[in-house]
């Protein structure tokens, strides 16, 4: 992705199932800030997120999401 100029820090994954927190761990190791998946974070990944920096966004639906990790990253300054 940064060879083809694509900075994965500026993007996020989308899963449509639980937060695992093995999927917090990939998205961190991939460079990807944030996570936003269709259901409910598990605990466990609640703590990856906030130990590796991950923002984490569970039950994103039509309208509306909540933030359970780093809420901060939403922040427009």
């Amino acid at each position: 992705l940064h060879e083809a100029g694509y900075d994965p820090a500026q993007g996020f994954v989308v899963i449509s199932s639980r937060a695992s927190f093995e999927i917090v761990q990939k998205t961190a190791a991939a460079g990807v800030s944030a996570v936003v998946a269709v259901s409910a974070p598990t605990s466990f990944a609640v703590g990856m997120a906030t130990a590796l920096n991950v923002m984490l966004v569970g039950f994103a639906r039509d309208k509306g999401f909540t933030v359970y990790a780093h809420p901060d990253y939403l922040s427009s300054s």
